[in-house]
Protein backbone atom coordinates (compact mmCIF):
# COMPACT_ATOMS: atom_id res chain seq x y z
CA UNK A 1 0.00 0.00 0.00
CA UNK A 2 1.03 3.49 -1.06
CA UNK A 3 0.41 6.38 0.92
CA UNK A 4 -1.33 8.77 -0.70
CA UNK A 5 -0.76 12.59 1.27
CA UNK A 6 -3.69 14.60 1.77
CA UNK A 7 -3.90 18.29 1.83
CA UNK A 8 -5.26 19.15 5.61
CA UNK A 9 -3.67 20.62 8.79
CA UNK A 10 -5.06 16.92 10.69
CA UNK A 11 -4.57 14.02 8.10
CA UNK A 12 -0.82 14.22 6.55
CA UNK A 13 -1.91 10.87 4.63
CA UNK A 14 -3.83 7.81 3.75
CA UNK A 15 -3.65 4.17 2.33
CA UNK A 16 -5.96 2.17 1.05
CA UNK A 17 -5.81 -1.73 0.88
CA UNK A 18 -9.22 -2.65 -1.06
CA UNK A 19 -8.94 -6.19 -0.82
CA UNK A 20 -9.40 -6.24 3.04
CA UNK A 21 -10.96 -2.72 2.99
CA UNK A 22 -8.49 -1.32 5.28
CA UNK A 23 -7.95 2.66 5.38
CA UNK A 24 -4.69 3.75 7.26
CA UNK A 25 -4.70 6.87 8.23
CA UNK A 26 -1.38 8.76 9.03
CA UNK A 27 -2.10 11.98 11.14
CA UNK A 28 0.14 15.06 11.22
CA UNK A 29 1.10 14.64 14.80
CA UNK A 30 2.17 11.19 13.59
CA UNK A 31 -0.16 8.79 15.00
CA UNK A 32 -1.56 6.08 12.25
CA UNK A 33 -4.68 4.43 12.85
CA UNK A 34 -5.78 1.15 10.68
CA UNK A 35 -9.88 1.59 9.93
CA UNK A 36 -12.09 -2.00 9.29
CA UNK A 37 -14.22 -2.62 6.57
CA UNK A 38 -14.32 1.18 4.78
CA UNK A 39 -15.80 0.81 0.93
CA UNK A 40 -13.63 2.10 -1.77
CA UNK A 41 -16.18 5.10 -2.28
CA UNK A 42 -15.39 6.33 1.62
CA UNK A 43 -12.04 6.58 0.98
CA UNK A 44 -12.31 8.44 -2.57
CA UNK A 45 -14.31 10.89 -0.95
CA UNK A 46 -11.99 11.27 1.50
CA UNK A 47 -9.23 11.93 -0.89
CA UNK A 48 -11.45 14.54 -2.77
CA UNK A 49 -12.40 16.08 0.62
CA UNK A 50 -12.46 20.11 0.26
CA UNK A 51 -11.47 19.39 4.51
CA UNK A 52 -10.53 16.08 4.53
CA UNK A 53 -10.91 16.58 8.63
CA UNK A 54 -14.29 17.33 8.42
CA UNK A 55 -15.64 14.50 5.89
CA UNK A 56 -13.26 11.90 8.37
CA UNK A 57 -14.79 13.07 11.37
CA UNK A 58 -18.48 13.07 9.89
CA UNK A 59 -18.03 9.52 7.57
CA UNK A 60 -15.18 7.77 9.32
CA UNK A 61 -14.24 8.59 12.86
CA UNK A 62 -17.19 7.02 14.45
CA UNK A 63 -18.56 4.74 12.03
CA UNK A 64 -15.74 1.60 11.23
CA UNK A 65 -14.04 -0.09 14.02
CA UNK A 66 -10.33 0.89 14.21
CA UNK A 67 -7.24 0.47 15.88
CA UNK A 68 -3.48 2.47 16.58
CA UNK A 69 -1.06 0.96 14.14
CA UNK A 70 2.29 3.57 15.45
Amino acid sequence: MTWIPIDSSVIAAARYRSDLEQLDIRFTNGHVYRYAEVPAAVVRRLIEAESAGEYFNLAIRDSYEYEQLE
